[in-house]
């Protein structure tokens, strides 16, 4: 990619959500973020981060490039390509699926079976979206922000707007492993959709979405929980930080300048405090199941 004067003063005039075309190719602005009281580049860190990771579990979500368009203001434009350059690409909420309450696992599996979509590594990448969300604490998944990528009649799973991990302590992720809208799960989303500010049971949030899924899921899921629990290992995290910084500029007018990741110690704190709780969980499931399985060779 390469920025030009003239790019800059596109950039400047753009709003956000829309096409422009730059010098080095047409991109997708998503938006211009002054960095004042919250840094806006943590947004786009945070996308970083997820399409890196979103990389390594094969799910298709948008490569972003940082741009200063104003050096007193500190503002920041984060642009990509189009998602659509892979195939045609529709919104969940294009295609008839709700989430008043949030969305579902079983709720997806039943829209997919319905609309007679077959294809047998889509249940999987909705697993792996879910499993992803739960990981980075993602607040912000809806049926505007994920869908479907078709392309001569394959359909492909795509993530949008990941910038919202691993930014909350009292926020819990929408996706919800029950088809059945269970009280407790509904009474925090209430809270949290009416008053950020006020404290909620992220532990115990996480907990029973997580032991819910763990305890519904086929052996094949299983083996796939813990592969992916295996690789999003805290090193893993810590060394992609580090491989983030390393492979991404911020580009200006005059070329780029370093990338330096903000509040690294938080994202990695927040990061290990939900990855061991994760742990604790899925080692309490396999005990649960070690004792069934002594049970039933004990009759």
């Amino acid at each position: 990619m390469k920025i030009n004067d003239k790019d800059i003063k596109k950039l400047n005039k753009t709003y956000r959500g829309k096409l422009i075309r730059l010098t080095s190719g047409k991109y997708y602005c998503k938006y211009n973020l002054s960095d004042n009281n919250f840094s806006s580049l943590s947004y786009a860190v945070n996308e970083l981060i997820a399409y890196y990771v979103l990389k390594d579990l094969k799910i298709i979500s948008p490569k972003y490039y940082i741009v200063l368009i104003d050096e007193n203001r500190k503002i920041y434009s984060l642009v990509s390509k189009a998602i659509n350059d892979q195939g045609k690409f529709y919104k969940a909420s294009d295609l008839g699926i709700k989430s008043v309450d949030g969305v579902s696992l079983y709720s997806l599996w039943f829209y997919l079976n319905d609309h007679f979509i077959k294809d047998p590594h889509l249940y999987i990448d909705i697993i792996k979206m879910y499993l992803f969300d739960l990981f980075f604490l993602n607040v912000d998944r809806h049926v505007n922000n994920f869908g479907f990528i078709i392309n001569k009649g394959h359909y492909s799973l795509g993530l949008l707007d990941n910038e919202e991990i691993l930014l909350y302590d009292n926020l819990v992720p929408l996706i919800n492993a029950t088809y059945e809208k269970e009280k407790w799960y509904q009474e925090l989303k209430h809270i949290q959709n009416n008053d950020h500010n006020k404290k909620v049971d992220l532990e115990m949030v996480i907990r029973n979405n997580l032991k819910t899924f763990l305890n519904d899921s086929s052996e094949e899921y299983i083996e796939l929980f813990e592969n992916i629990y295996n690789m999003l290992n805290p090193m893993y995290f810590e060394d992609l930080l580090e491989k983030i910084e390393k492979e991404n500029i911020i580009y200006t007018k005059d070329g780029y300048i370093p990338l330096i990741i903000p509040r690294k110690d938080e994202l990695l704190r927040r990061y290990l405090r939900n990855y061991n709780l994760i742990t604790d969980v899925f080692n309490k499931y396999k005990g649960e199941r070690r004792m069934r399985c002594n049970g039933r060779k004990n009759i």
